[in-house]
């Protein structure tokens, strides 16, 4: 029991992109959420699909024709020095 690692978990504070990597490195599916590293409260879960789904939506959000429209319209809007 000693030499075992301790029991692998999320913490609110971690952004998704600190989170996927641990998601995506080990066969657990529902990664356990706890309120901090001290106490270690479970607070929740957090499953890889949900993580991965997350970042399709964001993504898909930055590749659609408007998103690239308004960032034509704002580089545009600039005032010119």
């Amino acid at each position: 029991d000693i030499m075992r690692p301790g029991p692998k978990f999320l913490t609110p504070e971690l952004r998704l992109s600190e989170a996927l990597p641990v998601l995506l490195t080990t066969p657990i599916n529902d990664y356990p959420v706890v309120n901090n590293s001290r106490h270690r409260k479970l607070i929740g879960t957090l499953s890889r699909s949900e993580v991965l789904g997350l970042f399709s939506e964001a993504i898909s959000r930055e590749a659609s024709p408007e998103t690239r429209l308004q960032r034509l319209g704002k580089k545009r809007s600039r005032p010119r020095s």
